[in-house]
């Protein structure tokens, strides 16, 4: 399979993954950190972009959609069990040099389903 681009304003090129962990490397050796920004839930797969408002994710970034969180997981990881939050959002300034991730994750048998 090909592996997933994204072209940005200041790179016109197509931004493969191995790139967006450069980028992220980068980021982190000047002293900063940026979450992932998992693009779907892992219960139900519902997408999830940089900019929705009901992403919730633990400590881990274990990453769910708002339904899920307040449905069937009360509130907690069904990975290692503890508290989901909303997910900051990046702004979109940001996005373009430090973009989401694409890779999804997707457990429904950790959700109780499936």
């Amino acid at each position: 399979s090909q592996p997933s681009a994204l072209v940005t304003a200041q790179n016109p090129t197509p931004l493969v993954e191995a790139d967006r962990w450069a980028l992220w490397a980068a980021h982190r050796d000047e002293g900063g950190a940026m979450l992932e920004l998992r693009p779907s839930c892992e219960c139900c797969d519902r997408d999830l972009w940089a900019e929705s408002a009901d992403a919730r994710i633990c400590s881990f970034e274990c990453t769910f959609c708002a339904e899920c969180t307040d449905g069937k997981l009360l509130g907690r990881c069904p990975n290692c069990g503890g508290e989901l939050v909303p997910r900051p959002r990046r702004p979109a300034s940001k996005l373009a040099q430090f973009p989401a991730s694409t890779q999804r994750v997707f457990k429904p048998a950790s959700c109780g389903g499936g």
